[in-house]
């Protein structure tokens, strides 16, 4: 009885020494400190530019960090470390995605951008005064008015239009701005009807964008599926080791076990690549 109440008592002064202790200290310079540290983390993991050597070290320190804390936390040591070896390659996935899903965001934007592009050069503007028509056009996406934006400032700036475009076509990669920065590309070099190019390429790109919603809501309850099949090994898993800490340490060192987790990771990643193709490369 002693002890409970011995326990009880050390646990209150703790909160109270506690408590006082986060009162002694500047809130506000401690949020600045905190932000100033994930603030590089954060920018890498922004899909409108590459990260810095910095910056990508910076995120795979406070993922390994942060994954190796809660690892430790769920089941012990080893598992704290086998987690947070992972974090630099989830880090590089997390910045790799971002700037995929940023990228497809300029391609599904493209239309309403090369048509106010083609408007902007058919009433007489010149290349670099159509960017900036269309940069504040109300009908372009956000992503695709501050690429432009970026564009428009590079020629301001000094840089050739040539350079200009490769610049948009390096960042936007393959797709809609590929093909569009090649159309005025040629037609600068050789000539041609621009305008009849880029209004094309834009009804193009909205048919396959067409295409592509129609697919998907043809196999949205096959992907749902999918889904809810990925995540119950996923959910078993994480139920165990919430239930059984003990057990990730039993699993290390059983090399069966290991062989077999390897293998169900395996098959779950060529299902998930098999419902990727089914559905035509869509995410899951």
């Amino acid at each position: 009885m002693l002890a409970v109440i011995l326990a009880g008592a050390s646990a209150a002064l703790g909160v109270a020494g506690g408590w006082w202790c986060v009162a002694a200290v500047d809130v506000q310079r401690l949020l600045l400190a905190l932000a100033g540290t994930l603030a590089p983390a954060r920018a890498a993991t922004q899909g409108d530019r590459e990260p810095t050597l910095d910056e990508r070290r910076r995120l795979a320190v406070l993922s390994a960090g942060c994954l190796g804390v809660a690892g430790w936390i769920l089941g012990g040591v080893l598992a704290g470390t086998v987690i947070g070896a992972g974090g630099p390659a989830g880090a590089a996935l997390l910045v790799r995605a971002r700037r995929a899903r940023w990228r497809l965001s300029l391609h599904r934007g493209a239309p309403p951008a090369l048509r106010a592009v083609a408007d902007a050069l058919s009433s007489g503007h010149t290349l670099p005064g159509a960017l900036v028509v269309a940069e504040r056009d109300g009908a372009v996406d956000p992503p695709v008015r501050a690429l432009l934006a970026d564009v428009s400032t590079r020629i301001d700036l000094g840089a050739s239009v040539e350079d200009a475009l490769e610049y948009l076509r390096a960042q936007a990669g393959s797709g809609a701005w590929d093909r569009a920065v090649a159309a005025i590309l040629v037609q600068r070099a050789c000539g041609g009807d621009v305008v009849t190019l880029l209004r094309g390429l834009a009804t193009n790109v909205d048919a396959a964008a067409r295409g592509v919603a129609e697919a998907r809501t043809a196999s949205a309850q096959a992907r749902l599926t999918a889904r809810i099949v990925l995540g119950l090994p996923l959910l078993a898993a994480g139920a165990l080791v919430a239930a059984a800490p003990s057990v990730i340490a039993a699993i290390a060192g059983n090399p069966l076990a290991l062989v077999l987790l390897a293998l169900a990771a395996i098959l779950q990643g060529l299902a998930l690549i098999a419902v990727r193709t089914v559905v035509g490369g869509s995410r899951v």
